[in-house]
């Protein structure tokens, strides 16, 4: 099967034979050109019988994607949507389909990763365009979750709204240096900080919550980073969603 992640940033496809994801790929987008990267991706796209999508973007992305797909030949284009109940999960979220299509799915993929055995609490963190933490309890109840700016968003956010800010080329965000001698640096140093002891306070206060083992998945743009920075031991997955796809592929 093939599965689809449209984000807010990104479009992301992989292909599944069975449940092994054996191919993968990923482009930038804007929604000024959504169609040209769409069309880009179908010249490498494989042609499978159906195809599972995740889509946040807007109804005019979600289009022109089910166009190109019908054109190219798909048969079976599904739209993958949050659910009240699935795959042993229960949606905190009333109604269910007010909770983002990706962040379920990169719960479901958490909950049933047969890594950490049964009867674990899950923390999934996904760290795109937007950062979200979702807690599943150890039976499966969704307990709730939070939304902040992700690293991205925050920087450009802070560029725009102080125009005379510049900014030095990137360095290693692996190294987490709190301090800076200059303003560029002092802002890349103090976003990732507040990121990062944001997530460690979080991941801290989840654990104290569910009282028992908690297995902490990180996915998305950001997470490889930021995975490697936080203190709780973390599983950095870039497959999650994807993987959450293939999950509900098999009901």
């Amino acid at each position: 099967m093939l599965a689809i992640d449209v984000g807010n940033s990104r479009i992301k496809w992989a292909r599944f034979v069975g449940s092994e994801l054996i191919e993968f790929n990923a482009s930038s987008y804007s929604y000024e050109t959504a169609g040209v990267v769409v069309d880009e991706m179908m010249s490498c796209m494989p042609v499978e019988k159906s195809v599972w999508i995740s889509c946040v973007a807007n109804d005019r992305v979600k289009n022109i994607l089910q166009e190109r797909l019908s054109l190219n030949g798909f048969e079976s284009i599904v739209f993958a949507r949050s659910q009240a109940q699935q795959r042993s999960v229960r949606n905190a979220y009333q109604p269910a389909e007010k909770l983002g299509v990706d962040r379920w799915l990169a719960m479901l993929a958490g909950f049933n990763d047969e890594e950490h055995g049964q009867n674990v609490a899950v923390c999934v963190v996904d760290c795109g365009t937007a950062i979200t933490l979702d807690t599943i309890d150890a039976q499966g109840v969704h307990l709730g979750g939070l939304i902040l700016p992700g690293y991205q968003l925050m920087l450009s956010s802070l560029i725009t709204a102080a125009d005379k800010l510049s900014l030095p080329k990137e360095n290693d965000k692996e190294k987490l240096s709190e301090l800076a001698i200059d303003t560029g640096q002092g802002i890349l140093n103090g976003i990732r900080s507040l990121l990062v002891d944001g997530l460690n306070a979080q991941l801290q206060r989840q654990q104290e919550m569910v009282g028992d083992e908690l297995a902490v998945y990180i996915t998305g743009g950001d997470g490889e980073w930021l995975s490697k920075l936080l203190q709780a031991d973390v599983r950095y997955d870039p497959y999650l969603v994807m993987k959450g796809l293939e999950l509900i592929s098999r009901q």
